[in-house]
């Protein structure tokens, strides 16, 4: 859904759409410093528009990989031959034992699915690898009246942005390090293709200006996956009164939160299993996979 309708806003409403991808190759390569025989993996890759412009950017040195999520969909003809193009309909199976340096991605980071996108990536990027998101700036008083503004036109918005709290705290949980968002890019609808001219640069100096920036029309989030795994810091058990061996009862109310049940069971038990005497897990009508991962955490543990 995400590469549909970004696919369908550059047709109608981006008019320097190619030079924009430009841009965004541009600095992909400054902010990441990708060398040659780096391998890079762009997710969602559409027409496979900033495929092209990241090739030409890197000179063709390096191993890249573009996938889309759309089955019918065939290698664009203005790829070039090193261009690896995939269609997906299983992840990660497809990928399966395949790791990347490099993970880059327009505007995929949903509410719905943005934490098992984030563990997928954290799987395929080596170690010390960086992922690079370009995602709509949820943040921008424009764009959420522009949202409110189509919601009562009968056009509702199919996305659901993550706060900037969301994105850090679920790039956190994950396991990412090196977390930064940069907001990026002035020059968006309904600027006329004139207006974007005389913008472009200094868009430059207005993603600079505090207060101004948040006004960006997109922004670049970063994160890095560690060189070395990470240890678990606590090896002893936090279990140390004795009149709460096996008394406690931990109630955990639920909403969509199929990604964090089981860590938290998984952390829980090891930080204070001899306190516990069961861990109650209540599905607040989820509408992701939280029911199931639930039944599957008290079969296991019946």
């Amino acid at each position: 859904m995400r590469e549909q309708a970004r696919k369908a806003y550059s047709k109608i409403y981006d008019p320097i759409f190619n030079d924009r991808m430009l841009w965004h190759a541009q600095s992909f390569r400054h902010l990441t410093h990708v060398l040659p025989g780096h391998t890079i993996l762009e997710l969602g890759c559409g027409d496979g528009v900033f495929t092209h412009k990241l090739a030409d950017i890197t000179r063709n040195e390096c191993l890249i990989t573009a996938a889309t999520f759309d089955l019918n969909a065939s290698k664009p003809t203005h790829l070039p031959t090193s261009v690896e193009f995939v269609a997906l309909s299983r992840i990660p199976e497809q990928l399966k034992d395949r790791k990347f340096d490099f993970i880059v991605a327009h505007d995929m980071l949903d509410k719905r699915s943005g934490g098992w996108l984030l563990r997928l990536i954290h799987d395929l990027l080596e170690p010390g690898g960086q992922v690079l998101f370009y995602e709509s700036n949820p943040w921008n008083v424009i764009l959420k009246l522009r949202r409110t503004v189509a919601y009562l036109a009968g056009h509702k918005d199919p996305r659901l942005f993550l706060s900037r709290a969301e994105l850090y705290e679920l790039l956190s949980e994950v396991g990412f390090i090196r977390i930064f968002a940069a907001f990026n890019d002035f020059v968006y609808a309904p600027l006329s293709r004139r207006l974007v001219w005389m913008l472009r640069n200094l868009s430059i100096i207005l993603e600079n200006i505090p207060g101004v920036r948040t006004l960006a029309g997109s922004i670049i989030l970063h994160a890095q996956k560690p060189s070395q795994p990470i240890t678990n810091r606590y090896l002893v058990s936090l279990a140390t009164h004795e009149r709460f061996r096996r008394a406690v009862s931990v109630v955990v109310p639920c909403h969509n939160e199929e990604m964090n049940i089981e860590p938290l069971v998984s952390h829980l038990c090891e930080l204070f299993g001899e306190y516990i005497h069961e861990i109650l897990l209540v599905d607040d009508n989820s509408s992701d996979d939280t029911r199931n991962v639930i039944a599957r955490l008290a079969a296991g543990n019946s």
